[in-house]
């Protein structure tokens, strides 16, 4: 299933918005503070019903929409295709089949950690 532009950027929009806040801007892991945990997995399982709920999406959160969700933010990160190594687009496939449960029903922001993490050490390998 195809799903228009504006969605996948809402999309994309989405995950840097839940990703970045968390993570430090020198690679650092996010805080282990459990309230910080419990307070972010809240405001995922929150956004991920207003999405479903949008006017734009009109969908549920399943492994279509995740696996494009997770396309985009990987093209949003390295757009040009110049930073991830093969080897790394094939670690985060696993996270293809998995996504929409642990975002929608844990909300289980650990792959955007992950992707963000690479991204930051690919940056820093690149520079």
């Amino acid at each position: 299933m195809k799903f228009p532009a504006r969605i996948l950027a809402l999309l994309s929009a989405f995950g840097l918005a839940l990703a970045l806040p968390t993570m430090g801007l020198g690679g650092q892991q996010p805080s282990a503070s459990t309230a910080t945990g419990t307070t972010e997995a809240n405001i995922t399982r929150i956004a991920a019903g207003i999405l479903e709920q949008s006017q734009f999406a009109h969908h549920a959160i399943d492994n279509d929409l995740a696996g494009n969700f997770l396309d985009r933010y990987l093209d949003d990160l390295d757009w040009s295709r110049s930073l991830f190594l093969q080897s790394d687009l094939k670690d985060f496939a696993i996270y293809r089949a998995t996504l929409a449960q642990a975002t929608h029903g844990a909300g289980d922001t650990s792959a955007a950690h992950v992707i963000f993490g690479r991204f930051l050490q690919r940056l820093e390998q690149r520079v």
